[in-house]
């Protein structure tokens, strides 16, 4: 399960604490459309699903998936999951023209059916958390109406992997109220680019920037006042108090401070899959204090 474990520690703290001076930037960044640049945005993570699928499912066979225990149809149901992202693909590539991003090369690293499906269900997720919080930002009603429609079919792709085929380890298809919104640009391209090798030179430039890597154990099956390990490169700030921000949901971020051995309690009221990222500031984790992330842990099946 290794690939899954970095899946899981590094897909995270897709929200930033600051979605109302996100919404009010310029309309122009940087002498780009601010409605392109979320295309590219979202096209990049499209790309990203897309080569998923591809490159893994193409691995195995509906056979393999029935001996690794998965109920018939999902290897079907799976590649028709796929020929979406292929469509995402298509429709944005469209929607851009000649600005369109091209995809990378990809690491995925997945070595069972089993494993393909945790982490589809974990990329699946964060791409919901993506196109929520972007679509905020979004000025163009057309590109908005695009957007929205996509959302609403990742979000059931999410929810059939985990109702339907995670329901032997105990998945809801909605384990928490609310989705958790994405708005911090640089974050999701961190969780993006843990799997991307090498981009092409003639991609447009994203006002993005890779955050440094957080692995937190264990990543799954956490409940109130499990103790995380959470492991980060800090001498900035070192011997100071630093603070590990979850999100959950559409409330504040919940801050706990780190223990001097980078352990931290989990708080409560946490459900489903959960964003940890780690800020120098207590309350605030606007992408100029964020010190690592993201990391995404998913909370114990029936916890909420």
């Amino acid at each position: 399960m290794k690939s899954i474990s970095l899946a899981l520690l590094g897909f995270a703290a897709l929200a930033s604490a600051k979605p109302v001076e996100k919404r009010v930037v310029t309309q122009n960044v940087g002498g780009a459309n601010l409605d392109t640049i979320i295309l590219q945005y979202a096209l990049t993570l499209e790309h990203l699903e897309n080569n998923f699928y591809t490159q893994e499912l193409g691995k195995y066979s509906a056979v393999q998936f029935a001996e690794a225990g998965f109920p018939a149809g999902v290897y079907e149901r799976l590649s028709e999951v796929s020929r979406d992202e292929a469509t995402h693909v298509e429709v944005l590539s469209s929607a851009l023209g000649a600005n369109a991003t091209k995809a990378c090369s990809y690491n995925f690293n997945t070595t069972s059916p089993r494993e393909f499906v945790t982490l589809a269900s974990v990329i699946e997720g964060a791409g919901v958390s993506a196109y929520l919080g972007a679509a905020a930002n979004i000025t163009n009603g057309a590109y908005l109406g695009v957007a929205a429609s996509i959302l609403t079919v990742e979000s059931r792709h999410a929810a059939w992997m985990s109702g339907a085929v995670l329901a032997s380890d105990g998945g809801s298809p909605y384990p928490a109220a609310f989705d958790t919104p994405v708005s911090s640009f640089s974050a999701v391209y961190s969780l993006a680019a843990q799997f991307i090798t090498s981009c092409p030179e003639t991609n447009p430039a994203l006002p993005v920037k890779k955050f440094p890597t957080l692995s937190i154990s264990p990543a799954a099956n956490f409940t109130t006042g499990t103790q995380l390990q959470l492991t980060f490169n800090d001498t900035a700030n070192a011997g100071k108090e630093v603070f590990a921000a979850f999100i959950n949901g559409i409330g504040a971020p919940t801050f706990v401070s780190i223990s001097a051995n980078n352990s931290v309690a989990v708080p409560s009221g946490l459900e489903g899959q959960t964003y940890v990222l780690v800020s120098s500031v207590n309350g605030n984790i606007g992408d100029e204090n964020v010190i690592a992330g993201p990391a995404v842990i998913q909370a114990a099946p029936g916890s909420k």
